[in-house]
């Protein structure tokens, strides 16, 4: 009994549950001074709110606030392309010009110019008006952007579905959402918090199966919007069999649903891999070389890198890709969505929907895209494990004088310290506990460029419970000599000690990381 653990964490889905064999709620324990401090150190890093993140905003409002004006990106409703609109210039110029010129010629009629030139144009005009109307004009637009997010193990668990109804009149519209989805309304705009208000549109919401939502109107050339929420009964499934080493990432994912993904993309720090389309059942495979990006992604990641191969071309913008650029920066790469350093980011498309709206009564043109995303995590099932920095995690333990964080909205903690000094703990991922350490070695980064200086970098021995000063320090790689001394293998971590007893003009934002090796014993 006495070798049993008081308190055990495990990683259930997106969050953590922490068993305490304490009566938390009765005395002693909550007569203690030191709950708060308990509860503080129990539930961080991974119950604290990112610092990059605004503490008045929660992240779904973040991400709805920019979606109005993802849906109201429809490719149907862009202008026509340079090549139409010069063959019609050409052809009104030589219908008024020359055209016009020898048939009243050859009537003896050039008087009647002054005439026949202002009727051309407004015959014109009418004629290029009525078949752009009949071509687009009249169309109710429906825009369907489904986001799927998976957890760990590769399933579908959160869905949302935006729905964007794009009128040519000003018009009250029922509309009908099969199954028995949770509805509601998409605000316009910018939310903002200290004011409390969120710009709808005019409907009534009816939860049942089928969901409707009545007289949703509609202005005239405008798009009004809602949200739907609901579980799928076959959602896509992912697996990844991932093997990590030092210098690469090496593996396959394997579509295990029913349907193509398109354009799949792996993303890790600042590596990433297209796979292109993977049909159901199909396998493919995973490399990602790690000597050919940067030690740390301490500039985030954005959907430009994805698509720069394609912006980089020639020509007129491909609106689907535009549409696929926005859709990304307003789901993935925005400050709401938070990777985890123990595993691969995955993106896929899907040209449909799963679900099914209609409004009733009306006929309508549909635009449907799913996007699919998530992490996949890294498991480290062998009994010899060798890691990158780069699934490393910092976490503030203290901070004195003029001593701050820096973030730039990629989940990896930085330090200036210009008088003071920094406690940090490096954590591995937790399927990393209870392994020996054979290598590790502490690597360090700079955003100050080539003039920029490291501070006095010491290391906690957990033998002595003394600090040790790291020996010739330099950014980049640091082997650390007897690595049981500071390493702790129950908790998978390392404690450092940044510090500067004088101000420094180049000290920049530094960075930390572990690259590990070791065994299970």
């Amino acid at each position: 009994p006495g070798e049993l653990p008081l308190i055990v964490e495990r990683k259930v889905g997106k969050g953590y549950v922490d068993f305490v064999a304490l009566d938390l709620t009765h005395t002693p324990f909550s007569d203690w001074a030191g709950v708060t401090d308990f509860a503080q150190r129990l539930l961080a890093p991974n119950a604290a709110w990112p610092d990059f993140l605004p503490p008045d905003i929660a992240p779904d409002q973040m991400r709805n606030s920019q979606m109005s004006s993802v849906l109201s990106n429809l490719p149907t409703l862009d202008l026509p392309s340079i090549r139409v609109l010069g063959l019609l210039l050409i052809g009104y110029i030589a219908l008024v010009g020359p055209l016009n010129y020898l048939i009243l010629r050859r009537l003896d009629r050039l008087a009647w110019a002054w005439i026949t030139i202002p009727a051309l144009t407004l015959a014109f005009s009418a004629l290029a008006f009525g078949l752009s109307y009949q071509l687009r004009g009249s169309d109710i637009l429906l825009n369907q952007l489904s986001i799927m997010e998976i957890s760990e193990d590769g399933r579908v668990t959160d869905t949302q579905t935006y729905v964007g109804i794009f009128s040519p009149h000003r018009q009250s519209y029922d509309v009908t959402v099969e199954g028995r989805p949770l509805l509601r309304p998409l605000g316009e705009g910018y939310y903002d918090p200290w004011s409390g208000e969120v710009r709808v549109g005019s409907m009534s919401v009816v939860q049942g199966e089928p969901a409707r939502v009545r007289g949703l109107t509609v202005n005239q050339w405008s798009l009004q919007s809602f949200v739907a929420e609901t579980p799928l009964p076959e959602p896509p499934w992912l697996e990844a069999e991932i093997a990590v080493e030092r210098e690469r990432l090496t593996g396959r994912l394997i579509n295990q649903g029913t349907t193509t993904l398109e354009d799949v993309v792996v993303i890790f720090n600042t590596d990433f891999q297209k796979l292109g389309d993977i049909a159901p059942g199909q396998a493919v495979a995973l490399n990602l070389n790690f000597n050919q990006q940067q030690i740390f992604n301490t500039g985030g990641f954005g959907s430009y890198m994805i698509f720069q191969d394609e912006l980089s071309r020639s020509g007129p913008e491909d609106p689907e890709l535009t549409f696929k650029q926005r859709v990304l920066d307003s789901t993935v790469f925005n400050q709401s969505f938070r990777t985890n350093s123990a595993g691969i980011l995955v993106l896929g498309w899907l040209k449909d929907s799963p679900l099914t709206v209609t409004l009733d009564g009306r006929e309508v043109s549909s635009q449907k895209t799913s996007l699919i995303y998530g992490q996949l995590p890294v498991k480290f099932d062998e009994d010899k494990v060798s890691l990158p920095p780069s699934f490393s995690r910092a976490q503030t333990v203290t901070t004195t004088g003029q001593t701050g964080t820096c973030n730039y909205g990629t989940g990896i903690e930085g330090y200036y310290v210009e008088r003071g000094s920094a406690e940090v703990k490096l954590s591995l991922p937790d399927n990393i506990r209870r392994i020996d350490p054979v290598r590790l070695d502490l690597y360090l980064q700079s955003d100050g460029g080539q003039w920029a200086e490291l501070p006095q970098v010491d290391l906690y021995d957990r033998t002595t419970t003394e600090w040790i000063a790291l020996e010739q320090a330099q950014f980049g790689p640091n082997p650390i000599s007897q690595p049981e001394r500071f390493f702790d293998p129950n908790e998978a971590s390392l404690l450092i000690r940044l510090s500067r007893n004088a101000n420094s003009q180049n000290g920049g934002c530094i960075f930390a990381g572990l690259a590990f090796e070791g065994a299970r014993s």
